[in-house]
């Protein structure tokens, strides 16, 4: 399975853990101690402590890949450029170095997020590919509609959120169209949009599932379920055959 990619986890855990390191600067700038009556926690101002709890609201937006969560992160990076040049202004105690530190990390993320390729999974689903559904190589005939035209075309594969078809027809990215896939006791209509084309003399298309009914969906799940009993047997098969040729 295909995981979310480990630069938006790390991001999301510093931030998640940036707090601790906000508060040691501060104790250790204001020699205040981490403990007792004179502690930097009984320091701390409203406007602060609530500095600190945006930072793991940030950090769970970033890991989310959620579309607020990059405003936010930008949002707050900004704030934190705007905070720290304040502070150095205002605290002859902090360490120029130190502030110059932090706002080259707030810089470096403002500057990773704005990347097309960082920011793309935040505003399409599509492009979030560990979050895609397993799919299946399979060799289906099936039906095709688009208006009133009928086609044939062949599944390649399949899985509860698309397919992958060969047809003939010049299809263009966004079309709507029906596709009807008949395996055995399995029966699926679904309406579906391509959301990828592969050019070529027979062209290939990208579809995802858009519409279906209640029991076309119970059905693609049986059948996607007996794809993957299917494919776990054989995946077993072929290490015992790999096995018995070792040992032989």
């Amino acid at each position: 399975m295909k995981k979310k990619p480990l630069s938006l986890k790390l991001i999301a855990l510093a931030y998640l853990i940036a707090p601790i390191g906000n508060v040691l600067q501060i104790a250790y700038f204001n020699h205040w101690p981490l403990k007792g009556p004179r502690s930097v926690f009984n320091h701390l101002s409203n406007y602060e402590w609530m500095v600190l709890a945006f930072f793991p609201i940030v950090a769970y937006g970033i890991w989310r890949v959620a579309k607020w969560g990059y405003f936010l992160c930008l949002g707050f990076a900004a704030f934190l450029i705007v905070q720290n040049t304040y502070a150095l202004f205002v605290n002859d105690s902090y360490s120029p170095y130190v502030v110059l530190l932090f706002q080259l990390v707030s810089f470096a993320i403002a500057g990773l997020f704005v990347q097309k390729h960082i920011a793309a999974p935040y505003f399409n689903p599509n492009m979030r590919w560990w979050e895609s559904d397993p799919r299946y190589k399979v060799d289906f005939k099936a039906q095709a509609r688009m208006g009133q035209t009928h086609m044939k075309c062949a599944i390649l594969d399949v899985s509860m959120g698309g397919c992958f078809v060969e047809l003939k027809k010049a299809l263009k990215l966004d079309d709507l169209i029906w596709i009807h896939l008949s395996f055995e006791k399995c029966h699926v209509t679904a309406l579906s949009k391509i959301v990828w084309v592969k050019p070529g003399e027979i062209k290939g298309y990208g579809l995802m599932f858009v519409s279906m009914e209640k029991s076309d969906e119970t059905s693609l799940h049986q059948l996607i379920k007996d794809l993957k009993k299917s494919y776990k047997k054989s995946i077993a098969q072929k290490h015992q055959k790999d096995d018995s040729i070792l040992s032989a």
